[in-house]
């Protein structure tokens, strides 16, 4: 199970229980959450190839870290901290295939696809 869906299955359970029930985290938050994960993945991939581009991407982490800390609420941090471990690991491993692959067509579109979902995440850091 997911640690998005521990995190609701618990609150329904709580629920149930009369315990007081957890708030569930917003959309915003588990974006910023996925970004932190896979700019992590980045990060930790530049670095084990000797990439010039690391510093930037530590910049570009710490800055959705400090948003991501800025928005969640306390007792989100659990679930939130699950969302980025699953991003981080679901990205390094397209960053694998990208890199290692011998299947030319998947490591292309591991390629493609880790592109893609860092310029999603890039887009929501505003830059004057």
């Amino acid at each position: 199970m997911s640690g998005l869906k521990t995190f609701m299955f618990c609150g329904f359970v709580s629920g149930l229980l009369g315990l007081p029930a957890l708030a569930a985290p917003s959309d915003l938050t588990i974006s910023m959450a996925g970004c932190v994960g896979r700019f992590s993945a980045e990060l930790e991939h530049a670095w084990l190839m000797r990439d010039a581009q690391s510093a930037v991407l530590e910049d570009q982490r710490a800055e959705f870290l400090a948003i991501l800390e800025a928005i969640t609420s306390p007792d989100a941090k659990t679930a939130i901290m699950a969302h980025r471990i699953e991003a981080k690991n679901a990205h390094a491993q397209l960053l694998s295939v990208a890199t290692f692959g011998s299947d030319v067509r998947r490591s292309a579109w591991a390629r493609r696809q880790s592109q893609h979902f860092k310029a999603n995440c890039a887009k929501k850091l505003l830059k004057s």
